[in-house]
């Protein structure tokens, strides 16, 4: 895997005429944008407007019907992409009955990460959320159900990251007493 600068002044993220459509519903037409590495960008706009197919599409679970998209050069859905992308769809949470410590230590199971405490820790530090570790995922505030944003740990620290726009709508962080 490349080091950062080697991709200093490349684009990180590529998408040029793409166009995916379901059955008779056109979601994305003709959709061609570049993101450098680095940069930080937001999809905004109403429902259905596309915002989620297009993260699906960078993320290799959809594929457009024309066009192309490359992460870092390469195909969504290959393994070189697959390890230099996060992503924290709308529901990110497998178990809602585990803590976010247990869920992190899940996902990063499942992808197959090395040391996953100390991978774990890292991110809990890393994104702020040691305070909420040992609190289920699930749990709620004034009787308001709660998504907790929780982080997708790959092997390495993501190159590209992606999270869609409602992820954090209905986080509500603990009452302080």
């Amino acid at each position: 895997m490349s080091s950062a600068s080697n991709w200093d002044g490349k684009n990180g993220i590529e998408l040029e005429h793409v166009s995916k459509s379901y059955g008779s519903v056109l979601a994305l037409n003709d959709l061609t944008f570049e993101i450098p590495v680095g940069g930080r960008f937001a999809l905004l706009g109403p429902n259905g407007a596309g915002k989620s197919t297009t993260l699906k599409l960078l993320i290799g679970s959809l594929r457009a019907d024309t066009g192309f998209v490359k992460i870092l050069g390469s195909a969504p859905e290959s393994r070189e992409s697959k390890a230099l992308v996060g992503y924290l769809p709308e529901d990110a949470l497998p178990y809602r009955m585990l803590s976010v410590r247990e869920n992190l230590e899940y996902i990063a199971a499942l992808r197959g990460v090395e040391n996953v405490r100390g991978r774990t820790d890292y991110l809990l530090d890393e994104l702020d959320l040691r305070q909420y570790e040992n609190q289920t995922s699930g749990s709620s505030r004034e009787g308001t159900p709660r998504s907790s944003p929780s982080p997708c740990p790959s092997s390495t620290p993501p190159r590209c990251s992606c999270s869609t726009s409602r992820s954090t709508t209905s986080t509500y962080p603990p009452r302080r007493r």
